[in-house]
């Protein structure tokens, strides 16, 4: 079962990939709580018009969360903008889009990373988690004298990354709820490899 779910992850890596949240890409994220049931395919085509940037449509991403009344909006729009009053003009073009619906809503979460930010970020979370990787490969080898069983070690845990990193990445755009890659999944993946590495030192 894990083969068959690895083979199909790294196929769906190669091919989709992963959807990057705003702390890895950059752009704004917000979460809206609406006070009653609203029309996703509604609130996604007036955030287009809205987020409208030098003749080009937006393409902003609207994914529900528990409710129908409660979604997560990203966009990387005015993303590269010099403009001191830029955070004003997002949160106004997010509430002329959002105005058209007639319904009161709350931004429960605020969330705007830059475009330099993220990309420290992502090389930051990779190596994170290559060095914790490694540290405990070689803190093995020195406790069971052993590098066999430092080896052991270090496959356990890629397979155990690789088995989330595959469902995610074929599972993302499927399922009614957000799956982004963000800090709080790298927190999630570090968590996973500590877990791994305490059931693999027991058994060891």
């Amino acid at each position: 079962l894990s083969l068959v779910i690895i083979i199909a992850g790294v196929a769906s890596l190669a091919t989709k990939g992963l959807k990057q949240g705003v702390d890895f890409s950059g752009g704004t994220s917000f979460d809206i709580a609406f006070v009653e049931s609203v029309n996703i395919d509604e609130v996604r085509s007036n955030l287009s018009e809205a987020f409208t940037e030098e003749g080009t449509k937006g393409n902003p991403t609207v994914q529900s969360k528990e409710t129908d009344r409660d979604y997560r909006i990203t966009t990387n729009f005015m993303m590269n903008s010099n403009s001191a009053d830029v955070d004003e003009e997002i949160n106004a073009a997010l509430a002329s889009g959002l105005a058209p619906l007639g319904v009161d809503y709350e931004i429960t979460r605020y969330n705007k990373v830059d475009g330099n930010i993220s990309d420290d970020f992502r090389r930051g979370a990779t190596y994170a988690t290559i060095f914790a990787l490694l540290v405990i490969f070689f803190y093995l080898v020195f406790r069971f004298r052993k590098w066999q069983f430092g080896l052991g070690a270090l496959i356990a845990m890629v397979h155990d990354v690789l088995i989330v990193l595959s469902l995610f990445s074929i599972f993302g755009g499927i399922l009614p709820f957000t799956m982004e890659i963000d800090q709080a999944f790298i927190a999630a993946i570090l968590t996973v490899i500590g877990y791994s590495i305490n059931d693999t030192v027991v058994v060891f």
